[in-house]
């Protein structure tokens, strides 16, 4: 009993035909050249990359040394302000104050005091 279905002889099947790639029509060479020069735009393009973060990182680091050394000045002021206010500084501008004055008040006094030689200069 055969079967007249099964008697047919099957049909040879092709392979599904695969799409021509560029790279097909290139040499080995010209593949590897294509792979390479992919290669080094990839890593130039990470280059640049890392050069801008690292820029981007740098300026960021300065802003920031820059915030803390002004609160230090700000902070440094502040006590400067505070030094003015304490007995001692007052105390060493009054000295200060009471020198210049008695300073002042010898050139006054000496003025017109001069001595006059037979050149005529004043000594």
């Amino acid at each position: 009993m055969t079967d007249p279905v099964a008697a047919v002889t099957p049909v040879a099947t092709q392979p599904p035909s695969t799409p021509v790639s560029p790279a097909a029509s290139q040499s080995p060479l010209d593949v590897l050249d294509q792979i390479l020069n992919d290669a080094q735009a990839k890593a130039t393009e990470i280059a640049k990359n890392k050069e801008q973060e690292e820029a981007l990182r740098i300026q960021q680091e300065l802003e920031r040394q820059k915030q803390e050394d002004q609160q230090r000045i700000e902070a440094e002021l502040a006590k400067l302000q505070t030094i003015k206010e304490t007995p001692e500084y007052q105390a060493l501008v009054a000295q200060q104050q009471a020198a210049q004055q008695a300073q002042d008040q010898k050139s006054e006094d000496m003025q017109g005091k001069e001595i006059l030689q037979l050149t005529h200069t004043k000594v």
